[in-house]
């Protein structure tokens, strides 16, 4: 039977002679050849036999990947010690989520999700940049080497230099306070991408993109080996090592804000999954980093960068607030309020703490739920929202509802010019925002300047929407296609005339978002400094119903003024 074999082995060989392909050329094949002729001869060598030449094994030692070898054990030695509930795996190795899962329910979480059936292990489709979790509601996440190619298109999706970002901000949106947070990423003194294969990363860079909400509980440097912090200067030019961190989520924090009228001070319990708790009997504590509205040298673009440093790291947990946007399920009449305008209303609400703030129109709740949620962290405030659309109006009320947010909204339904100057004369204390988002005709906004701003306090802070500055850009709408100057309203036109005739002054007494985040490219650096999520006008064009017309992006148009009221 043995030289049957090693004929039809020669047989095989002198096939592979006439086809002359690549495994005749490899060192090991002759020796392939000479280790069957002496196996098959050896008593008890098996009769049926085929032939799957392995030609690369006999080297010294086992071959493997020290960097996911170092850093997937000590990933779950972390979960084998904390012992969590459950575990959510973002797209780490397949190896590494079916180990685990066989000590702790684990869910994996793969833009390719894996094609396995594993007790233990529940498998989903998704991103790191888009989890199916609620704010706040995830105890232990590991995800190891993967922030780093989000956004490089080299695992299907789309290319997005903000990526890693975007990875960090919804890992701080979901994560609870006390909740483990595994991750690695390659590491050295420099950041830098080596494209389309991943990011590198400065350790200070990422621990300002965990921002104030996480602390560092323990790392550990691979070169592959397992090092010390200090190689990490003596790496040359794009060389890195994999740091790997464990971080937790910070227990809710005090923070400044208005309690009385007078201006008084009270500390209040920062909650990052915006649920209200009472603050107890807490010492009165005031954040460095607190904005302060009364300087005399105040200008609004030093407020807007005060303000993402203050309450930036809270961002993270309107992300989905801000994903229904164009849901009609949700907000059916809901136009384009972009996201740079929604974080400064709510950081502004959350700065001033308002007992009483005035929005009309509120068209479905999209800016109400900014607004109220901001109120329900201050546990402070209410928002007066008025609309004259029956299925608006009614629309804005499910919203509050299916948001928690009735105990700090109350939604009128009416005709502002009819009833709002009596509604602001009854209320104690008046309103000390305004936002307005309703009929942009001249004859309106006059009957505002007239009527409503002479009842608000001097200092008070009006938002007016859909309202660009005069050297406005050409855009093009999408759709339909086109390169068309976005018309000024007659409310628009009338804006200018107030401002003008009334001596505001630009930056001191008001501003423009559109001018900030479009032409001030010195204010978006270092607004981006004090808040690495800060995403000016880019979005995606699934989302935005305008494009650049210079490049063709897709760009949101932040068509925003602010003003601070003078005395009347």
């Amino acid at each position: 039977m043995s030289d049957d074999l090693i004929a039809n082995l020669n047989a095989f060989v002198r096939h592979l002679e006439m086809n002359k392909p690549a495994i005749l050329r490899h060192p090991n094949f002759i020796r392939y050849i000479t280790d069957f002729e002496t196996y098959i001869r050896l008593p008890g060598a098996e009769s049926r036999v085929n032939f799957w030449p392995c030609l690369d094994d006999k080297i010294n030692e086992t071959p493997l990947d020290k960097y996911y070898f170092y850093q997937d054990t000590w990933a779950a030695k972390k979960v084998f010690k904390i012992r969590p509930d459950s575990v959510v795996n973002v797209c780490s190795t397949a190896l590494l989520a079916g180990i685990i899962s066989q000590f702790v329910p684990t869910t994996s979480i793969d833009i390719r999700p894996l094609p396995v059936r594993l007790e233990g292990l529940s498998c989903k489709q998704g991103s790191i940049t888009n989890l199916p979790f609620k704010n706040a509601s995830v105890e232990f996440l590991t995800s190891m080497c993967v922030i780093e190619h989000i956004g490089l298109a080299r695992y299907g999706d789309e290319p997005d230099p903000m990526g890693s970002i975007d990875a960090f901000m919804e890992v701080s949106r979901v994560m609870r306070p006390g909740g483990h947070f595994i991750f690695s990423v390659p590491l050295s003194h420099t950041p830098g991408l080596l494209f389309n294969a991943h990011r590198i990363f400065s350790k200070e860079q990422v621990l300002g993109l965990l921002g104030p909400t996480f602390r560092l509980e323990d790392e550990l440097f691979l070169f592959p080996e397992p090092g010390d912090e200090s190689q990490v200067a003596r790496l040359k030019d794009f060389q890195y090592c994999v740091w790997c961190a464990h971080a937790i989520k910070k227990q809710p924090s005090l923070i400044f804000v208005r309690s009385d009228d007078t201006g008084g001070a009270t500390a209040k319990s920062q909650d990052n999954g915006i649920q209200s708790r009472p603050a107890g009997d807490e010492k009165v504590i005031k954040k460095e980093t607190q904005p302060h509205i009364n300087d005399k040298k105040f200008s609004f673009s030093k407020l807007f960068l005060d303000l993402y440093k203050a309450y930036g790291h809270e961002l993270a947990d309107l992300r989905d607030i801000e994903r229904h946007r164009y849901d009609q399920t949700i907000f059916p009449t809901t136009g384009q309020y972009d996201l740079f305008e929604s974080q400064i209303l709510y950081m502004l609400v959350r700065c001033i703490a308002p007992a009483n703030m005035v929005e009309f129109s509120s068209s479905s709740g999209y800016s109400t739920i900014f607004t109220a949620t901001a109120m329900k962290r201050n546990e402070r405030g209410t928002l007066h929202t008025f609309e004259i659309d029956t299925d608006s109006w009614q629309a804005t009320k499910r919203n509050v509802e299916r948001f928690g947010l009735n105990n700090h909204t109350k939604c009128i339904k009416g005709d502002v010019t009819k009833c709002l100057e009596q509604y602001i004369k009854g209320l104690n204390p008046k309103p000390e925002i305004l936002f307005i988002d309703s009929d942009h005709s001249g004859p309106f906004a006059e009957w505002y300047f007239e009527n409503i701003f002479p009842l608000l306090p001097a200092g008070a802070f009006v938002h007016i929407h859909d309202i660009l500055p005069k050297d406005h850009e050409t855009r093009i709408l999408h759709p339909p296609a086109g390169s068309v100057k976005a018309a000024l309203s007659g409310e628009n036109e009338e804006v200018f005339r107030f401002l003008d005739s009334h001596g505001y002054r630009h930056d001191t007494d008001y501003i423009y978002l559109y001018t900030l985040s479009h032409k001030d490219t010195d204010w978006v650096s270092k607004a981006q400094l004090a808040y690495p999520g800060f995403r000016p006008y880019r979005m995606g064009k699934e989302r935005v119903i305008r494009r650049m017309n210079n490049n063709g992006e897709f760009a949101e148009w932040n068509a925003t003024l602010w003003l601070r009221l003078k005395g009347q």
